[in-house]
């Protein structure tokens, strides 16, 4: 059973983002939380990329949402998307609710975390997956970046790492093809906001890229063995999935430490999402 969050069924809708995704906040049998289903705007193969996405940010030591797999009825279940469809039956990605908020974009909260060696492993993770949904060259999204207040002390947050529809492909537009991957490469720096740069920590940039360096066949291929066929992601994309994040590992082992710090500790001022070979 893949995830760790397993209600059984959907009593109500609560509320509609407007998001990519159009992700909807629903009531289920044990508790709240939030629904990316077939149907969405963005395709279901945004949903594979979340659910892949995020045991990936669990394998490299990050916190995330507790999360797993529910299904949709759409002959029970009335889930309207924020864009006014209704989701269709079939396997839905969903996420536990729990208490927090975006962060505010200050280092002032930043400061406030009891976890600030995640800042670290985020911007790993998303150089890896190549996740342009929170800090690109193009984009910045501080809404992707989430300040838990869940077992927390008096005035400490917790950093979570959220939203990962849009990672694997980098590709202007709502919709997500699989179909598309490739390694890129230029290598490029991801997920580094200006305010993050004061809270990087070597030693565990160090630590998550060995993780990433001795990172198998086995493991990769059972995550993405997880993704159901519901969601159209064919047997040759699945191969193209595993060939990927094998090998954008093994790039972002040998060159991330240096990207983010510069050869012999010296301070390497590359601007995020650039591939840095300007002189």
């Amino acid at each position: 059973m893949v995830g760790r969050w397993h209600p059984n069924y959907i009593v109500r809708p609560i509320d509609s983002r407007q998001s990519s995704t159009n992700v909807v906040i629903v009531e289920t049998d044990i508790g709240p939380g939030y629904i990316k289903a077939i149907g969405n705007p963005a395709g279901t193969h945004c949903l594979a990329s979340e659910l892949v996405g995020t045991q990936l940010a669990e394998l490299i030591g990050l916190q995330t949402l507790n999360y797993g797999l529910i299904h949709v009825d759409d002959s029970i279940d009335d889930i309207r998307f924020y864009c006014g469809t209704k989701a269709k039956s079939g396997p839905a990605f969903i996420a536990e609710s729990e208490p927090g908020d975006v962060w505010d974009g200050s280092q002032k909260q930043l400061r406030q975390l009891m976890n600030p060696e995640d800042i670290s492993r985020l911007v790993v993770f998303d150089t890896w997956t190549l996740n342009r949904d929170r800090k690109s060259q193009k984009m910045a999204m501080t809404d992707n970046v989430f300040m838990s207040t869940t077992n927390t002390e008096k005035g400490k947050l917790r950093l979570v790492a959220i939203d990962h529809t849009h990672c694997f492909v980098d590709q202007d537009g709502i919709q997500l093809d699989l179909t598309q991957i490739k390694t890129p490469v230029d290598f490029a720096v991801y997920g580094l906001f200006p305010e993050f740069r004061d809270f990087l920590d070597r030693p565990t940039v160090r630590i998550v890229a060995d993780r990433l360096g001795r990172l198998d066949n086995v493991t990769v291929e059972g995550i993405v063995a997880s993704i159901p066929s519901e969601w159209g992601v064919r047997a040759s994309t699945r191969k193209l999935m595993v060939k990927f994040l094998l090998q954008r590992a093994a790039q972002t082992a040998n060159e991330i430490e240096d990207r983010l710090f510069g050869p012999k500790h010296q301070q390497n001022h590359l601007e995020f999402g650039d591939s840095g070979n300007e002189p």
